[in-house]
């Protein structure tokens, strides 16, 4: 059976449902919740049907962007070696597992994920953090200068925006300082 005629056979249920609803309705005088939800299932059903073709982008993370951005081209085959490669790396403890390899390992529908970024794909955005170092009255800030150096800068609102893994790359310690940019005040 192919799309259309799924939604034809859809179609005359509902269409059915309809007719044996009027015809109980001839004989009483109102609408029960079950024959109106009998009705709307079919409605509901021949949407679900059409939205089919309708392909939705899978959001995913930077790092799983990257390596399907590497290996599209031969995604049958890098799936196949990336299945291998988990499983070797996963039973060998001396061996760090990427975080790509843990992805794919802990998350359920990996493969399917990477098959789906076929018909597109977003890359979830990273939360942004700003950095501020506590006991000011105002407020001290871990700033990105125009020239790309690091200041800190007092008595003020907000400083720079980073990500964790920008933060990270900086200095470890300063996570313990990182607000999310929805917080700072």
């Amino acid at each position: 059976m192919n799309k259309q005629e799924l939604i034809e056979k859809v179609t005359e249920a509902r269409s059915s449902a309809q007719s044996e609803l009027n015809r109980i309705l001839s004989y009483r005088s109102k609408d029960t919740d079950y024959d109106r939800g009998r009705r709307n299932a079919y409605v509901e059903v021949e949407t679900w049907i059409k939205d089919l073709d309708k392909a939705q982008k899978v959001v995913v993370k930077k790092f799983v962007a990257e390596w399907f951005e590497e290996h599209k081209n031969s995604l049958n085959d890098s799936l196949w070696d990336l299945t291998i490669q988990t499983n070797e790396n996963s039973q060998n403890k001396d061996k760090k597992l990427t975080a790509f390899e843990k992805w794919f390992i802990d998350f359920e529908y990996s493969y399917e994920y990477l098959i789906r970024m076929k018909n597109g794909y977003e890359v979830e955005k990273e939360p942004l953090y700003q950095i501020q170092f506590p006991g000011t009255s105002w407020g001290a800030y871990l700033t990105k200068a125009d020239n790309g150096d690091l200041v800190i800068f007092q008595n003020t609102t907000s400083g720079s925006a980073f990500t964790e893994s920008e933060i990270k790359a900086i200095d470890e310690r300063y996570w313990a300082f990182a607000v999310p940019v929805e917080e700072v005040k």
